[in-house]
């Protein structure tokens, strides 16, 4: 077996139907997988400008991704099965073999293919996957001396930022080759907040490094090493920020009594809160592939994260009067080692076989401010900390069965423990009275068998269908919970989630291979499932901080289907249309909320993509985009709902040295929600929500060079 060297550019690669899809780990063309599969080559994600992973949700049918905030967490839901900041992601993403199973400010510069499989995969992967897997390959460092740089402005209602890009590739010996890539972005933040109490409405810098070293003694070995580093620092922000739904009523009741005759901007807020984010990320991996032999290779990646975090300034009254506020700092680490031996033939047997060991250790403080005051007044509670440890073994085989027809069976074993210790504290918020937390050193240990099951029929050569069955899981765990005193609540442990995913699906290529169809049908049931939420009162007055439960159920079950079509040269049309029926079947979450049978919050009940682009043979393009999503709730209470259009365009110049282009994106410049929405914290059930925001409309210019 030998090890191909990826190309430098994907214009050069395959496209479409026939780009090789690595995440399944055993190389097929993307028309081969038995599965419901989204691949994003590199000249897709270039001419989409992609640059995070909250933008893969505009284009993969049935995904969306939610966040708190401009920097807040990323949290990936496909199929209904929704992720959230308070329960790990339910869909796993690999960078370069780096598990990130909370994914924040990851920017994708150097991104050479981005795969998104849905469905449960943990028979393929370390990361128990229950919602999907993203796996995201970057740039391999080149053959011959390489570099690219990119500068651009994005102009928005609240200010401008400065993107800068860059990146150097090329070899250091005749085995051993390198890349270095540099990202900077400076500017206002999205959301101002016009009543800072220390004179900040927000600004973000974003930097991230990232360095590739491969080595590569023979063809049949190779080391990639990883390193990376993400610097956030957002002066006058903090990482969950909401805005109320809707500014009528907010002002109606709190302009004159409590913001000074001051009404708030449509993507503004007015919080007295001293607000500051600085967020700190490095990470090293490594990851080793060796063929033995023709037809088996085996491969073994490591790696390190350590996060740090300190985040001052969620204003808890959500007004410009100063009454509390609150804070945490946090540090997590995560180790994750996973090892992998696969082997067969294409149209023959085909296996793969692994293990993997994953650690977690977090320590969480959190913090309050009661009055006036600055950065420095916060007056931190005792630190709490919580410790996963994970253990799996993994293994699924592909066998003939026919001349047409072959079979997939995997089997996974998952053994989780965890843990959390805390001593007493006492968090002093003021109007809403005094939350705190026992002394506490507990641990649990929790395990499940996963099975997969796959059929797939080849009809013709360049047409398949497939039937799939697979079970996800979660283990359960141990809140780090703070309720009000004296409320006599008991949420310190959760329970185990499972569910099963079935699925039928169909892909083909026609007319002469210029349109490219594929479509899948699901089930998901999941008859213990992990929520969560905070508990409120009668009159919406807050009870406690976020928890997780395990006393709920859900089923989602709907179809998608994904078109690309080259109808003339140049001229390119993408479509992408999911649908999801996602209600929870039980949803007993205190003894005054039953949310049974309401839609589960955060999913779309559809969606619709649709980009059209044309290059010219001389080099100048346009593009235009469209998003369409349905009826959205924006709570478990299903209280509240969205829906809307995004519209998106770009033109530009393109040769093989230089491109040129301006873009803008949400150009209706609409108002948007991108998380979950809660009553007012402090007054609890005033008429409105709060929430965090989408961005606004963005207009922008960007010049890049290739050396």
């Amino acid at each position: 077996m030998t090890l191909a060297p990826a190309s430098a550019f994907a214009q050069e690669a395959p496209t479409g139907p026939d780009i090789v899809v690595t995440a399944t780990k055993s190389d097929q063309r993307l028309l081969e997988v038995p599965a419901s599969l989204t691949v994003y080559d590199q000249r897709f994600i270039e001419q989409a400008r992609i640059r995070s992973l909250r933008q893969l949700a505009d284009y993969s049918p049935n995904v969306s991704i939610n966040q708190i905030g401009q920097i807040g967490g990323t949290f990936i839901s496909i199929r209904g099965i929704e992720s959230n900041p308070f329960i790990v992601n339910r869909a796993a993403v690999y960078i370069d073999g780096i598990p990130f199973r909370d994914p924040d400010a990851q920017v994708l510069a150097d991104a050479a293919q981005i795969e998104i499989l849905k469905g449960p995969q943990g028979t393929l992967y370390g990361a128990n996957a229950s919602a999907g897997v993203i796996v995201i390959r970057t740039l391999d460092p080149t053959e011959q001396l390489s570099a690219r740089a990119s500068v651009g402005i994005e102009a928005f209602g609240n200010g401008q930022s400065w993107p800068i890009i860059g990146r150097v590739s090329g070899p250091l010996t005749d085995t051993l080759s390198a890349s270095v890539s540099i990202s900077h972005q400076h500017g206002a933040s999205f959301v101002r907040n016009a009543a800072s109490s220390i004179d900040q409405a927000g600004s973000l810098t974003n930097v991230q490094g990232v360095a590739k070293l491969r080595f590569a003694p023979s063809a049949d070995t190779r080391l990639d090493i990883l390193a990376f580093r993400t610097a956030v620092t957002a002066p006058g922000l903090y990482e969950q920020e909401f805005a109320p739904v809707d500014r009528a009523i907010y002002d109606r009741n709190y302009r004159d009594s409590f913001n000074g005759g001051r009404s708030i901007a449509r993507f503004g807020l007015l919080h007295d809160a001293p607000k500051r984010t600085r967020e700190r990320e490095w990470g090293i991996g490594a990851a080793l592939t060796q063929a033995l032999g023709d037809t088996v290779e085996l491969s073994l990646a490591a790696s390190f994260r350590a996060e740090d975090e300190t985040a001052f300034g969620t204003d808890l009254d959500l007004t410009a009067s100063p009454a509390a506020a609150g804070g945490d700092e946090d540090r997590n680490r995560y180790l994750n080692i996973e090892w992998r031996v696969s082997g067969g033939r294409q149209n023959g047997l085909r296996w793969v076989a692994g293990a993997m060991l994953y650690e977690e250790h977090k320590r969480q403080s959190l913090s309050t401010l009661v009055g006036p005051g600055t950065l420095d007044d916060f007056s931190p509670a005792p630190p709490q900390f919580a410790d996963a440890r994970d253990i799996a073994v993994f293994g699924q085989v592909i066998a003939p069965l026919a001349p047409r027809l072959e079979a997939t069976v995997g089997l996974r074993y998952d053994n989780a423990r965890r843990a959390r210790r805390q001593e007493a504290g006492v968090l002093d918020l003021g109007p809403l009275g005094q939350f705190g937390f026992d002394a506490v050193d507990q641990s649990a240990t929790f395990d499940n068998f996963l099975p997969r099951f796959a059929l797939s029929y080849v009809l013709a050569p360049r047409a398949q269908v497939y039937a799939s069955a697979a079970k996800g899981w979660l283990p359960g765990g141990f809140n780090l919970e703070a309720t009000r005193l004296g409320a006599e609540l008991d949420f310190g442990r959760f329970g185990n989630e499972a569910l099963w995913s079935y699925e039928v699906g169909a892909k083909a290529e026609l007319l002469d291979r210029r349109l490219f169809l594929a479509g899948a049908m699901f089930l998901i049931d999941a008859p213990s499932w992990q929520e969560f939420n905070v508990l409120t009162g009668p009159g919406g007055e807050v009870l406690s901080t976020n928890l997780i439960t395990s006393n709920a159920a859900i089923r989602s079950r709907g179809f998608e289907i994904e078109l690309q079509a080259r109808p003339a040269r140049g001229l390119e049309l993408i479509l992408g249309m999911g649908h999801i029926d996602a209600t929870y079947r039980r949803y007993a979450f205190s003894p005054t909320q039953d949310f049974a049978g309401n839609r589960v919050k955060l999913v779309p009940e559809f969606d619709v993509t649709t980009v059209l682009q044309y290059h010219a043979p001389a080099g100048w393009f346009v593009r235009g985009e469209a998003r369409l999503t349905g009826r959205t709730a924006l709570n478990a209470e299903n209280s509240l709902f969205q829906n809307g259009v995004t519209l998106g365009a770009q033109a530009g110049f393109e040769t093989d040295r230089f491109t040129v282009r301006a873009f803008g994106s949400n150009l209706s410049n609409s108002r948007y929600f991108a998380g979950q929405a809660y009553t007012n914290f402090l007054f609890g059930n005033d008429g409105t929500f709060y929430a965090p925001l989408a961005p606004p409309r963005v207009i922008g210019l960007e010049m890049e060079a290739r050396f």
